[in-house]
């Protein structure tokens, strides 16, 4: 199965009041740590897209790896701004689909926040892009919320699940990212598709737009706490899919 990274970006949210880190040079900073570091640490093409219309292929000119790197760019900071960062989010998603070249020929798509590293990202990826009718995610056990951060799927789920639904996000009227994402998941069960929750916890490295938190590595309670809720997913699934 042919697996790519999807990193979104946004170098410069002028707009964007949800975000504690608006400091553009900070994250031009760390989204290049980042990028540095999945053409270092794996194998897989990399997408990068940026919605302030920022540039970054000169930081990459003379990466041997930078054939695998996709930069793409565009001004995308133009929606309401009371519609929050998970639309232009799902903008940036919706632009990676219409204009990359590597996510035409690729099987599977790992979503990642731009400026987060995941430190065990290859381990996850091999437990996860394996079966084209699941979608790897980190979901609450009511499937009314998932972590946007990171989750891997199946190209066709985009296309006919997540791409219809995405832009009834809205975050001034509650209506989050991960809202939209779990509401999708529970559309993609009752089509007798498959939803895996992480049974490893997932070790970030970086600091949250958001709140401004520096991630820290999963304790040992954090990583049984993960594995529990994962067998606990697992055993109820069919129970789970049954009501649709």
């Amino acid at each position: 199965m042919k697996v790519t990274l999807l990193l979104t970006g946004c170098v410069n949210p002028q707009k964007i009041s949800q975000l504690s880190l608006t400091d553009a040079n900070e994250r031009l900073k760390q989204y290049v740590d980042a990028l540095y570091y999945y053409l270092d640490e794996t194998n897989y093409n990399i997408v990068f897209v940026d919605n302030s219309n920022f540039d970054l292929s000169p930081f990459f000119l003379n990466h041997k790896e930078n054939h695998r790197l996709e930069l793409l760019h565009f001004d995308g900071n133009n929606y309401n701004p009371t519609l929050g960062k998970g639309y232009g989010e799902a903008l940036i998603i919706q632009y990676a689909f219409l204009h990359s070249i590597f996510l035409k020929e690729t099987d599977f798509v790992v979503k990642i926040t731009g400026r987060l590293k995941i430190l065990n990202i290859i381990k996850l990826i091999s437990i996860s892009a394996k079966d084209k009718n699941t979608v790897s995610v980190d979901v609450d056990l009511k499937l009314h919320y998932a972590q946007s951060q990171f989750f891997v799927i199946p190209v066709h789920f985009y296309y006919h699940y997540f791409s219809n639904m995405m832009f009834e996000i809205n975050d001034t009227g509650g209506v989050h990212f991960e809202h939209i994402l779990a509401l999708t998941l529970k559309k993609w069960l009752r089509d007798k598709n498959k939803v895996n929750i992480f049974s490893k916890a997932i070790n970030l490295s970086g600091i949250s737009g958001s709140t401004g938190v520096t991630y820290l590595k999963p304790s040992f309670k954090t990583k049984t706490i993960k594995y529990i809720k994962s067998m606990l997913w697992h055993i109820g699934l069919s129970r789970f899919s049954a009501k649709y």
